[in-house]
């Protein structure tokens, strides 16, 4: 189990490792999709790399990232996935730019949408399980 675990970690950590081949049940990812779209996604990896690329995002489980929707039809592993085990969604301080953070162990993401509509959208989404649980058992 550990050296599943560790698969993952190095999945969501490095992106480009990625390689071909669909992910099993297990990765989080055999779920109905919840939602999914172009979003772009701030890079951060390895060398210091800080810049915009856009990615077909997909919620089930976890949220995937794949490098285009034709990608995620075809069945390729995706480029990265953040494990939505203990997670946060907020809005950045960059209110022009429609842009938001999932502030997942053991990095954050900072995405971009189109519409400020869009973003919203991605944000209930991602935060509903939270309020669910916050809301608590239904009497």
């Amino acid at each position: 189990m550990a050296a599943k675990d560790a698969e993952i970690d190095d999945l969501e950590v490095d992106e480009d490792d990625a390689g071909e081949g669909a992910l099993a049940d297990e990765d989080g990812l055999s779920g109905g999709v919840r939602m999914e779209g172009e979003l772009r996604k701030l890079g951060g990896g390895a060398g210091g790399r800080k810049g915009w690329s856009k990615r077909w995002f997909v919620l089930k489980d976890n949220l995937a990232y794949y490098k285009s929707e034709a990608d995620f039809q075809a069945g390729t592993a995706p480029k990265g996935i953040v494990m939505l085990n203990a997670y946060f969604v907020a809005r950045t301080d960059k209110r022009d730019k429609f842009e938001f953070t999932v502030h997942a162990y053991p990095k954050p993401l900072t995405c971009q949408s189109v519409s400020e509509e869009a973003m919203n959208e991605w944000i209930n989404v991602l935060n509903a399980p939270l309020k669910e649980f916050m809301a608590g058992p239904e009497s």
